[in-house]
């Protein structure tokens, strides 16, 4: 035996309970970055509804008097029914051998489910319409369509599966009940148009400059022209104007105007006087025809020795007198005067 000195694999530690020496940490630990949440998937898968199956209706005992009724919704499925949602779409593979193989079982399966229909319906007849096949004699397509073995068939085309409601062929007014409806404005109807009331006529004339009319004579229409007449002849002795006075006499009458000796007794006569306070008293005849009568009061004043001839010195006299006038050209003449006067 030969003695060998194996050293230890493992350096012998400290005594346990040996204290350890304190570890000293040169740079700083970084921090763990948080993690952060997971997104939602943008698209979650929605659970399709549970499907519940129509309640089953009762059924007639089979008999094979009775032609064979199926329901549409045997054959296009229950309307009202939800879809479910389609898979996701598998990756695409190279599938021309499982198209040519599908083919192959699709042709294989049609023609088995033909000759099972065949003998299916050769012994009962049926007619497809909008929920139930029937047939007279032979088999009939979806769509009403005589197949085979039937003269002539009754049905009517099969509507859209989804679509039982059966048509409202009653008409419904197309106006919203929101839309208000059409009306013709009021037009306001305009206020009558009053009718001018005539001014009223202007008050009766009762004063031509000197003279006055009295209120018993302002409603003939006479008095007016008759007033202007004898203002006419006192405006013209009190302004001087004898021609203008002795224009307003009628030759034929008390002073005849080509006479040159009456014109001068007269400017003689009139030389101081001044004539005012006329009133026109009376008009006669009454009616509308030409009036030949008149009575005028009016006052005199004038110098001492031109006052009446049977008070010669008198200055102031009140004159009433009865005038007789000539109508002609539709102009009043002075033909005569006849009355005496009184002291004022």
């Amino acid at each position: 035996t030969v003695g060998v000195s194996i050293p230890p694999l493992i350096a012998p530690g400290p005594p346990a309970n040996a204290e350890m020496p304190p570890v000293t940490v040169s740079s700083p630990i970084p921090p763990i970055p948080p993690i952060p949440p997971i997104p939602p998937s943008a698209t979650p898968h929605s659970a399709a509804p549970p499907f519940a199956p129509p309640p089953a209706a009762a059924l007639p005992p089979y008999s094979p008097e009775l032609p064979m009724t199926v329901r549409a919704e045997d054959i296009v499925g229950t309307p009202g029914m939800p879809s479910l949602p389609s898979p996701p779409e598998p990756p695409r593979r190279r599938l021309t051998p499982l198209v040519v193989a599908g083919a192959v079982v699709v042709v294989a399966g049609a023609a088995a489910g033909a000759a099972a229909a065949t003998g299916m319906f050769s012994s009962a007849t049926g007619t497809v319409a909008s929920t139930s096949i029937s047939g007279s004699g032979g088999r009939s397509g979806l769509n009403g369509s005589t197949i085979a073995g039937s003269s002539t068939s009754t049905s009517k085309a099969s509507p859209t599966p989804t679509d039982t409601t059966p048509a409202d062929t009653t008409s419904t007014d197309t106006t919203s009940p929101d839309t208000p409806t059409p009306t013709t404005p009021d037009i306001p109807t305009p206020p009558p148009t009053p009718t001018p009331t005539p001014p009223p006529p202007p008050p009766p004339t009762s004063v031509v400059g000197a003279v006055q009319i009295d209120p018993a004579l302002v409603t003939d229409a006479r008095a007016v022209q008759v007033a202007t007449l004898f203002d006419s002849y006192f405006s013209a002795v009190n302004a001087k104007n004898f021609d203008a006075a002795l224009a307003l006499y009628d030759p034929a009458g008390v002073v005849n105007t080509n006479d040159a000796q009456q014109r001068a007794a007269f400017k003689k006569s009139e030389a101081t006087s001044t004539d005012d306070q006329g009133m026109l008293k009376s008009l006669s005849p009454a009616g509308p025809g030409p009036v030949s009568t008149v009575q005028i009061s009016f006052r005199s004043q004038q110098a001492a020795g031109y006052g009446p001839s049977d008070t010669p010195n008198q200055t102031c006299s009140i004159w009433t007198l009865t005038y007789t006038l000539t109508y002609s050209e539709n102009k009043y003449l002075i033909k005569s005067a006849s009355g005496s006067p009184t002291g004022c």
